[in-house]
C-alpha cells in the first residue's frame, strides 16, 4: 500500500487541495498532540528536579503556548468537522461517525481522519 501512495502512476487528490494545503492541515492535526507531549515533559522535568523550584519554561511563555495550542486546536476542529461534511466519499452515516469519533476521540482522531481522507485522499491513475 505504501508503494501506491509515492508510485508515479498514482496521485493524491482531495476536494481540491494542493500538496502544500494538505501538508498544513497535516501540521495543523498533528500540532496539539504534540504540544501536548511538550507540556508534558516540561511539567515532568520541572516537578522532577528538585533543585530548582521553578519551570524549565517561565511561566508567561507557557501561558501563551497554551492559550495558542487551544486556539489552534479548536481551529482544527472546526476545519477537519467543516471538511468531513464537505467529503462526497463519506455517507451520510459515515460522516456523522466520523464527526462524532474526531469530538469524541479529540486530538487522536483528527491525524487519522486526516491521513485516510487529506492525505492519502482517493487515488486516481495518473494520466500521460
Amino acid at each position: 500500500m505504501a508503494s501506491l501512495i509515492g508510485s508515479s502512476t498514482y496521485m493524491c487528490a482531495d476536494l481540491g487541495m494542493s500538496r502544500t494545503r494538505r501538508l498544513a492541515s497535516g501540521l495543523l492535526a498533528v500540532l496539539p498532540v504534540l504540544y501536548g507531549c511538550f507540556f508534558f515533559v516540561v511539567i515532568f522535568v520541572s516537578f522532577a528536579s528538585s533543585a530548582e523550584e521553578e519551570l524549565i519554561v517561565p511561566g508567561v511563555v507557557l501561558v501563551g503556548l497554551h492559550a495558542l495550542a487551544v486556539i489552534l486546536t479548536i481551529a482544527a476542529f472546526i476545519f477537519f468537522v467543516s471538511h468531513i461534511y464537505r467529503n462526497d466519499r463519506l455517507s451520510d452515516q459515515q460522516k456523522s461517525l466520523w464527526t462524532t469519533i474526531v469530538l469524541l476521540g479529540n486530538v487522536f482522531a483528527i491525524p487519522f481522519y486526516w491521513w485516510l481522507y487529506i492525505w492519502r485522499g482517493p487515488t486516481v491513475p495518473r494520466s500521460g
